[in-house]
């Protein structure tokens, strides 16, 4: 999603019409592919891992607009589609983190790695 938030930055008419369907398409499909992570992470308890997940997501859902329409009323629709970028980034660096440190303690092909 990270490459769709940077072509909107751009403000370039076709990078923007290309990041639109590239952030938001993966912005809209990669909640299923981590709820389908969770549940084979945790099966023994997939409605609490998904409260978690929804606990986060809709955090996430309140705080970004909010800091998104700061960021473009105080600077650029250029900074705020760039922080939104870093931000994905972020995230998926801390995802990434995440899952080494699920699947370190699982030995190589057992069932719960991701």
């Amino acid at each position: 999603g990270f490459v769709g938030y940077a072509l909107l930055a751009t403000g370039a008419p076709a990078a923007m019409i290309i990041g639109t369907i590239v952030a938001f398409g993966f912005g809209w499909g990669f909640p299923a592919i981590v709820f389908f992570a969770l549940g084979r992470m945790y099966p023994e308890n997939p409605g609490a891992t998904a409260g978690m997940l929804l606990t986060g997501g809709s955090l996430g859902g309140i705080v970004t607009p909010v800091l998104f329409g700061y960021v473009l009323e105080t600077t650029s629709f250029e900074m705020a589609w760039t922080l939104l970028a870093v931000w994905a980034v972020i995230a998926a660096a801390l995802l990434a983190t995440a899952r080494y440190m699920h699947n370190r303690r699982l030995p190589a092909g057992h069932p719960r790695t991701v």
